[in-house]
C-alpha cells in the first residue's frame, strides 16, 4: 500500500515539474492554453509589460471610468451595481495623487485593493 502511495505521488510531482519546466523554457503559455482573460493585460494603454509581474502601471496616467458586476459578468447576468472610479497614478505607476520620495505605509494588492482605493 505504501509503495503504491509513493509510486502515485512521484508520478503526481514528475507530471507537475513536466509542465513546469515546459512553461519556464517558453514552450507552453498557459494563459492562452486555458484562455485566460486579460492574457495580455500589458497591452492596456494604462500598464506596461514587465517581465516579473507581467505588468505594471504606467507613470502619470489618470483612469476614470465605471465597472459593475464582475461576477455577474462572468456569469453573463446584469451587473447589480455600477461603481465609478478616477484613479491617478505617480512617477512610479503607484495609485497616488501626487509623488512621493518615499513613504511611511505601502500597500500592495490586487485589483480589488486598487479599486477600493479609488472609490
Amino acid at each position: 500500500m505504501l509503495a503504491r502511495l509513493v509510486l502515485a505521488g512521484g508520478a503526481v510531482l514528475a507530471t507537475v515539474t513536466l509542465l513546469e519546466l515546459l512553461s519556464l523554457a517558453g514552450f507552453v503559455d498557459y494563459r492562452s492554453v486555458f484562455k485566460t482573460r486579460y492574457a495580455a493585460s500589458w497591452q492596456s494603454p494604462y500598464d506596461r509589460f514587465d517581465a516579473e509581474l507581467l505588468h505594471v502601471h504606467r507613470p502619470n496616467v489618470r483612469v476614470v471610468g465605471s465597472v459593475g458586476g464582475g461576477i455577474a459578468r462572468s456569469w453573463n447576468l446584469p451587473p447589480t451595481s455600477t461603481y465609478s472610479y478616477d484613479m491617478t497614478y505617480d512617477r512610479n505607476g503607484f495609485l497616488n495623487d501626487a509623488d512621493f520620495d518615499r513613504a511611511e505605509v505601502a500597500v500592495i494588492g490586487d485589483s480589488f485593493l486598487e479599486v477600493a482605493a479609488a472609490g
